[in-house]
């Protein structure tokens, strides 16, 4: 199963890395203090430090800027980045998570994490955030808490939230947007705002796609030639998308009920002269019922783009009920109607690698094509 499933997502990630990039309206500031707008390409926490690849308005060519380039970049109602330099980094982008009477920054470079906080009188600092442990009777306990002298220090003249932090297990940016937030309420006295930067994005968007439309499945049996007919397929499909890490990949898993005939070959002299005979009449067929099968397929994917019409591709498995596990793929489009309902359309196939003909009557597998109304929460 594995040697079956590797190449395609493989070939599916490889894609996807190629091309898959997300532009998201913004502006940057450059160094001259001019402002330019267009779109920003949205990648991971690292590569927003360490970069911004920025198209502007109305060209399809991005340019690469670093931090000695630009002063600030911004997503629109979004993240926010400084151009600063850290000790032993050089000059980097800083995501602005709060400005306030606290401001907070978060830089992250690979799987390490940093957290800087500032305020009127006190200095550009960063807070401890090394993860530690201890054992006790045998049992190790994670224990992080050099963070929580240093966020005492910085709020000292809010006693009421002393207790809060004594309690913060770890530092994540979402403890620390509510500490600067509860900070702020507490001593600002002029009434000026305390700015939160972050977009809100929840952590899963689930899609229901329902759809219909005709699916053959063939069968390779040298003592039983046979050919299965297309057939109506009533389908069922969940996509689970994570906005928080990508708003393009998804995993695709769904149930179809499908009922086949079955072409069945006879000669009229025989059935050992079956197909051998000159006269093609001579070669008859009948139609009988055969048990229906029950395909789930469990699908990794990508959809491109954020307009109207958004392509995606998705390769997996499907379980076929109760028959064999089998390589599938799949190739459509949305094409969205409203911001949460879009009309689909599919073309699924599903394959063992080692016997590929699709469209062949020997070829073992099945492939289906069908359209519908998909639905996003």
């Amino acid at each position: 199963m594995k040697k079956a499933i590797f190449p395609f997502l493989l070939a599916l990630l490889g894609f996807s890395s190629v091309y898959a990039r997300d532009f998201r309206p913004g502006y940057v500031v450059t160094s001259a203090g001019d402002t330019l707008r267009g779109e920003i390409n949205h990648g991971n926490a690292t590569a927003l430090c360490a970069e911004c690849l920025f198209r502007p308005d109305g060209q399809a060519t991005a340019t690469r800027y670093l931090p000695g380039d630009l002063a600030a970049y911004r997503f629109e109602g979004g993240q926010y980045f400084l151009s600063h330099p850290l000790e032993g980094a050089g000059l980097v982008f800083l995501e602005v998570l709060v400005q306030g009477e606290l401001d907070v920054y978060y830089y992250k470079k690979g799987a390490d994490e940093h957290y800087y906080v500032e305020k009127a009188g006190m200095p550009f600092t960063e807070v401890p955030a090394v993860n530690g442990s201890v054992t006790i009777d045998g049992r190790t306990y994670e224990r992080n808490n050099q963070h929580v002298g240093m966020l005492s220090y910085f709020t000292q003249d809010a006693p009421a939230l002393q207790r809060n932090i004594a309690k913060m297990p770890r530092l994540n940016p979402a403890n620390m947007i509510h500490l600067a937030e509860a900070y702020h309420g507490m001593v600002c006295t002029d009434g000026s705002p305390c700015v939160v930067y972050q977009a809100v994005l929840p952590k899963v968007r689930v899609g229901i796609e329902l759809q219909g439309g005709a699916f053959r499945v063939f069968r390779d049996k040298a003592d039983e030639p046979e050919n299965e007919l297309w057939a109506g397929v009533p389908s069922l499909y969940i996509y689970l998308f994570l906005p928080r890490v990508s708003e393009h990949f998804f995993l695709r898993a769904g149930f179809s009920p499908q009922w086949f005939g079955k072409r069945t070959w006879y000669n009229s002299l025989g059935d050992q002269y079956r197909g051998e005979t000159s006269d093609p009449r001579d070669d008859q067929f009948i139609f009988a019922t055969r048990n229906h099968f029950h395909k789930i397929p469990v699908q990794v994917g990508y959809r491109f783009g954020k307009g109207v019409v958004r392509p995606k591709v998705a390769a997996g498995i499907s379980l076929y009920l109760p028959g064999w596990v089998i390589t599938s793929a799949m190739a459509g489009a949305d094409f969205f109607v409203a911001e949460h309902m879009a009309l689909t359309l599919s073309y699924d196939i599903d394959f063992a690698p080692w016997n590929f003909r699709p469209f062949a009557p020997a070829f073992r597998g099945g492939q289906s094509v069908q359209a519908g109304v998909h639905f996003e929460f």
